[in-house]
């Protein structure tokens, strides 16, 4: 049996025991046409990525698609063939019924939606808040070993469909893969507690990228025997990144104990920090004037150091964008920030699974006239544009210098960016435990037509050797007048 999603209406079943989908593929191509999409939140570019494109109240004014640099790419038909995973169909009349994991696996984690059965009752949440929570670990059961390997086999399907770095990893197969790494039988344990360590291991050990996260285990599990059994377990990346984190955190507050300003001016140079990418509050006008209150949110920032770089008469020469301790987060916000520096901000995504992918390209409005112009921009204006990142800067903290690495309007300053090209995924096994993984949905950069992952992070133009030296800056200003 196999399920090919379709479109937004419809989800058509198929069986054939040959495992020949040519007559699928036809069918979907004779219903739909050529191009058609089967997950989508409705707004914003074809591969959305964390709601790309899409206004939150105020925020959505300050940005304005470029349609003609802006582009989509359909992916090829899917068709998932569920019998090699023993997952299978119940027919009843004219539909079938599919098991809540394979719907849980297949259109409800595209939005971030838990699907948690406890032997009592179905959780359908976006997130476990502490009622939700206790509901569901209020829960008692035994797992057979028919449930143990249906929740092995629903593992490796998603993982095998949706784990956006399988080809960096060299995965071929999930199954073999944790044969491989010897933690295909714990996993497949009717002891919940083994089979949680062992996924812990999976994804903390082995996987070992910062974006997948072993997130709780299963309601069937002792919560506390659990922690006793992972302490310390996590891989080489994860620990260095942690290591390196504390590193520019201690530099950072002996330069600055009482907490480094948002935005601040040494001489002649602006610079500008910020340690993740916020989305948009909805107790913030952002079309009124910022407020140095404010400025923990990312739109108001960038807005306020427009304002203050582009004042009248004002001395800044030079603009550094400080993302040394920058670990991500949303995606609209790093447009703004691109298209503050840039003119466009622009994102690009391609969906790994499908192969469709994405370009978004925005106009933004930083003075708030509701023009957008050359005034809502520092490019341009003759000014010295700068990024700062390290090892720490990740996810969006390393999609945006990899953005500015694009143009030669920008030098990078400091250590290779920590990488992180994916978006996080949350998933679920069938025995409760929940996990985040890097998606299908991978952010790169665009170039001579093709879309290049930034797993790698982005080299500096001007290296950094000492921690200590990314926050003096006094010396970091007087250095970057001495470059021109």
């Amino acid at each position: 049996p196999g399920i090919c999603a379709m479109d937004s209406l419809k989800l058509i079943v198929f069986s054939d025991s040959h495992g020949d989908f040519r007559a699928l593929d036809r069918l979907i191509q004779k219903h739909l046409g050529e191009r058609c999409v089967f997950l989508h939140l409705g707004d914003g570019p074809l591969v959305d990525i964390g709601g790309l494109g899409i206004p939150y109240g105020s925020s959505g004014k300050l940005f304005s698609s470029v349609e003609e640099l802006s582009n989509d790419r359909y992916g090829k038909v899917m068709t998932f063939d569920l019998k090699p995973y023993g997952i299978y169909l119940e027919k009843e009349g004219d539909g079938f019924y599919m098991p809540l994991q394979t719907a849980r696996d297949l259109i409800l984690s595209y939005y971030v939606c838990y699907a948690l059965y406890n032997g009592e009752c179905i959780i359908l949440a976006g997130g476990l808040d502490d009622k939700l929570s206790e509901i569901y670990h209020s829960a008692t059961g035994t797992r057979s070993e028919e449930y143990a390997k249906f929740a092995y086999n629903e593992l490796c399907f998603a993982l095998d469909y949706e784990y956006g770095l399988k080809e960096v990893h060299g995965i071929e197969s999930f199954d073999e893969y944790f044969f491989n790494v010897g933690l295909s039988k714990a996993l497949q344990s009717t002891d919940p507690l083994k089979a949680d360590v062992a996924l812990h291991k999976a994804i903390t050990l082995y996987l070992d990228d910062l974006h997948s996260q072993f997130v709780s285990p299963s309601y069937q599990t002792d919560a506390d025997a659990f922690e006793k059994e992972v302490e310390g377990i996590q891989g080489p990346s994860n620990r260095s990144f942690r290591t390196t984190a504390y590193k520019f955190r201690d530099a950072r507050a002996a330069a600055y104990p009482d907490g480094i300003p948002p935005y601040e001016e040494v001489g002649n140079t602006a610079y500008i920090t910020f340690d993740e990418f916020t989305d948009p509050m909805p107790d913030i006008d952002y079309l009124s004037e910022p407020t140095e209150e404010e400025l923990t949110d990312t739109i108001r920032l960038m807005q306020y150091a427009c304002d203050r770089i582009l004042r009248e008469n004002s001395p800044i020469e030079n603009v550094v964008m400080d993302l040394s301790m920058n670990t991500g987060g949303a995606i609209n916000e790093a447009s703004y920030v691109i298209g503050t520096y840039l003119g466009n901000g622009d994102t690009n995504v391609i969906n790994t699974m499908t192969g469709a992918a994405s370009t978004a390209v925005y106009k933004i409005d930083t003075n708030r006239d509701g023009n957008f112009d050359e005034q809502d921009t520092l490019s341009g204006k003759g000014l010295n544009l700068y990024c700062l990142t390290s090892p720490v800067s990740f996810s969006c903290g390393n999609l945006v210098p990899n953005s500015f690495m694009m143009s030669p309007d920008v030098t990078l300053v400091g250590m290779t960016s920590g990488g992180g090209s994916c978006s996080v995924h949350t998933l679920s096994t069938a025995g409760g435990s929940i996990f985040n993984i890097s998606s299908y949905q991978r952010m790169s950069v665009f170039k001579n037509g093709s879309y290049y992952d930034i797993d790698r992070g982005a080299d500096p133009d001007l290296p950094i050797r000492k921690y200590e030296d990314f926050y003096d800056r006094q010396s970091l200003t007087k250095y970057i007048n001495g470059i021109y």
